[in-house]
């Protein structure tokens, strides 16, 4: 019963069999109760941010949601769950570990998820409306205030011939000035993939998971930008014409997907920051309730 109990606690949960993603027993810690207030009010799909609005159709009915989704996100909350429950059997946490296993990114990537409520409208037609929508999805990341400036430059280059000087190409905004040149971008496009359009019973709603992925190359130039002081630009954009949106997210989080993308780097600015050296920009931890540790993990 309490098994059943623990699998209930996510309304969404996916009808398909799939296999975790690098979450172990290892990964969680025995139960703290105390504990429990703070990090499963923070816990997956609760906390300010994470659900955020894409677009909604009044005349024809139908809003589209997104949920930010990260390995850490389900790490906590599958880490609150056995400090609400006293959770302590290693077949217990795997079962959980496995429950939430659709929802959990591999190391590097992000997870959004987007659920399509129409719930005065034709199946075909919802189908048929939302089939080509994934290809103009895009997740963003950079500097836009160089961007802009690029903008303008490469404006006045094309309209008057006016060649800019060095000055004009550097962006003094972090800690060290930043060189650029007005032919390169400084908002970059991840890499990026979904599943097949699903529908999903429990929520009565269409269901697309796109990931995105942090490359090797994305990761440093967000590292680099956050050593330097400047907090990168994150955004999830939505580029169909009669769909358009962009969704700008705010510091925490952006701090959910360093601390997911990049758990080494983040690691390293949460040591600096409690020893009082750290220099770069304020990324602070999203979810600092959750995070005191007791001193044994469980153990298989």
């Amino acid at each position: 019963m309490r098994t059943l109990a623990l699998a209930l606690l996510f309304t969404v949960v996916s009808a398909t069999t799939v296999f975790a993603q690098g979450l172990s027993v290892d990964d969680f810690y025995s139960p703290i109760q105390s504990r429990e207030t703070m990090s499963y009010r923070e816990a997956l799909s609760q906390f300010n941010g994470q659900r955020f609005p894409i677009y909604q159709d009044k005349r024809m009915g139908y809003t589209v949601y997104g949920y930010l989704c990260t390995r850490e996100m389900v790490k906590d909350h599958v880490q609150a769950i056995i400090d609400m429950f006293n959770v302590d059997d290693p077949v217990e946490v795997q079962n959980l570990i496995d429950t939430y296993a659709f929802y959990t990114p591999p190391v590097g990537e992000l997870y959004v998820f987007t659920y399509f409520e129409a719930p005065h409208m034709q199946n075909r037609f919802y189908k048929d409306l939302l089939d080509d929508w994934p290809s103009y999805v895009n997740f963003e990341y950079g500097v836009d205030q160089i961007q802009t400036r690029i903008e303008q430059l490469r404006d006045r280059v094309e309209g008057y011939g006016d060649d800019p000087v060095e000055e004009e190409m550097i962006f003094d905004g972090g800690t060290n000035p930043i060189e650029f040149s007005y032919t390169d971008n400084w908002l970059y496009s991840l890499e990026s993939e979904w599943t097949d359009l699903e529908y999903r019973r429990v929520s009565n709603a269409y269901e697309y998971r796109f990931t995105f992925l942090f490359g090797d190359t994305d990761k440093q130039r967000v590292r680099d930008l956050i050593n330097n002081g400047i907090t990168p630009t994150m955004r999830f954009i939505s580029g169909r014409k009669d769909m358009y949106a962009v969704v700008n997210f705010d510091s925490r989080m952006i701090g959910w997907v360093i601390r997911t993308v990049d758990p080494e780097f983040f690691d390293e600015i949460m040591l600096k920051q409690r020893e009082g050296t750290w220099e770069g920009t304020g990324i602070s931890d999203p979810n600092p309730g959750a995070h005191s540790k007791s001193k044994y993990r469980i153990k298989k």
